[in-house]
């Protein structure tokens, strides 16, 4: 369960949502889960390389108290962010603090994101194919209630 923060990031927020009620999410995959930094999903490719199509400006001018199991805007090296593809923080990881919009935190089920790094993956560090699970983990619906 996540909590969305359209304080943090309202134009992130609402494309999300957008998102969801249009069914985007359900049958996509938490793809990727490097230990201690991040899980990657929400991609319609699956690998990270989709969703790259239609951008969104970054919304990082608000501080954000660094933990696990904040939700944030994939984003490339430009700083603009993917259309679709959300990571998870795996730890605290100060070093993201203002360089990342994030826009949810997750609430309830923090349990089940700390056990995705023990899902077997493949690749290393340093490229792209790092860290992808094998085999991804389903998202099988998504909804936002209220």
């Amino acid at each position: 369960v996540w909590r969305l923060m359209p304080e943090q990031a309202p134009v992130h927020v609402k494309h999300f949502v957008d998102l969801v009620r249009q069914g985007f999410y359900d049958g996509l995959t938490i793809y990727r889960a490097a230990p201690g930094l991040v899980a990657e999903g929400g991609d319609p490719q699956g690998d990270g390389t989709g969703g790259w199509d239609r951008l969104l400006m970054p919304e990082v001018s608000k501080p954000v108290q660094m933990k696990m199991g904040l939700v944030g805007a994939l984003r490339r090296e430009s700083s603009v962010t993917n259309n679709s593809i959300f990571f998870i923080t795996l730890g605290p990881n100060e070093y993201m603090a203002g360089m990342q919009t994030f826009f949810a935190e997750v609430i309830s089920g923090i349990e089940v994101v700390a056990r995705l790094h023990r899902v077997p993956s493949h690749g290393d560090s340093g490229d792209n194919k790092a860290y992808l699970l094998t085999p991804p983990v389903k998202i099988l619906r998504v909804t936002v209630s209220r």
